[in-house]
């Protein structure tokens, strides 16, 4: 199975704007640790809101993907993955 190379996400690029959506593009390889899920439903929380809103200050990680909340299937795993499997 050939594994995608990009994919559409939702990015918070500026705090109190709209998030844009954007295909951007996955890693070829994965990292020790790592493992790439296909999403099927994602939920933004709480915590998210107040980044986008921006009451919880300054975001210095901007840009950055929101939808940590996530169920789907697992295409591939990285190095030293044991406890998931595609």
């Amino acid at each position: 199975m050939s594994l995608p190379t990009k994919t559409l996400a939702a990015i918070l690029v500026e705090q109190k704007k709209d998030l844009v959506v954007d295909e951007i593009c996955l890693p070829r390889t994965l990292d020790v640790g790592q493992v790439l899920v296909e999403f099927s439903y994602s939920g933004i929380c709480g915590s998210q809101i107040g980044e986008i809103d921006g009451i919880k200050g300054p975001d210095k990680w901007l840009p950055h993907l929101l939808g940590h909340e996530a169920s789907g299937k697992v295409l591939a795993i990285g190095p030293g993955v044991r406890c998931v499997a595609p």
